[in-house]
């Protein structure tokens, strides 16, 4: 998230620097209150909007759709043990602005509650974040609640330069008495294919 941060900063001084080079030349021909409105009109066109095309490779927000794969047992504490590796498909929402990155639940399978209790972006395109997640009573074998870690990477882009596939890998923390398994995961943005949709509305 820096570099976004950097780029407003730098933006914003060309901007405040030309407003100021403006004043000079036209005097009082234009009232002074025009200024600061002009600026504030260019800060809230920057972050809505206009960030996304300074910064494309770090621009995530958005609705996005994929799976999470428990491939590893890491720990066994109990017989009740599921058989893996078992693939869930989830929808997940990125929403970002310049200074701020966070997850709007997921929905589907036995993600009933989600949240990222921490998440940063690189200017390398990497997210990372430790998260939280309750789940249905019924899912056999797999914690009710269930902290962990998540780091993501952005393995393809569009021709605009923002990404549109994230790859990663998860690792539940060491909680005791639970069982504990990583794996990997996978986010898709756009519109969620049919098939899929329908097999996590279903759940």
């Amino acid at each position: 998230m820096e570099i976004i941060k950097i780029r407003f900063l730098q933006v914003s001084g060309i901007v405040v620097g030309g407003l100021t080079c403006l004043a000079l030349k036209v005097g009082n021909t234009i009232p002074s209150f025009i200024y600061p409105l002009s600026f504030a009109a260019f800060c809230f066109i920057y972050t809505k909007w206009l960030w996304k095309l300074v910064t494309p490779q770090l621009n995530v927000d958005g609705d996005w759709w994929g799976y999470t794969e428990y491939q590893v047992l890491e720990r066994k504490a109990g017989n009740d043990v599921p058989h893996l590796p078992i693939k869930k498909p989830h929808f997940i929402a990125f929403r970002q602005n310049p200074f701020e990155l966070t997850i709007k639940a997921p929905e589907g399978r036995d993600m009933v509650v989600w949240w990222a209790d921490a998440i940063t972006l690189y200017s390398e395109g990497r997210i990372v974040m430790a998260y939280s997640v309750k789940r249905k009573s019924n899912n056999k074998g797999f914690p009710p609640e269930t902290k962990g870690y998540e780091e993501m990477h952005v393995v393809k882009k569009n021709w605009l330069g923002n990404p549109t596939i994230l790859k990663g890998v998860f690792f539940h923390a060491a909680e005791p008495g639970k069982n504990l398994f990583s794996g990997v995961t996978e986010y898709y943005r756009g519109k969620t294919p049919k098939n899929i949709e329908k097999k996590i509305k279903k759940a």
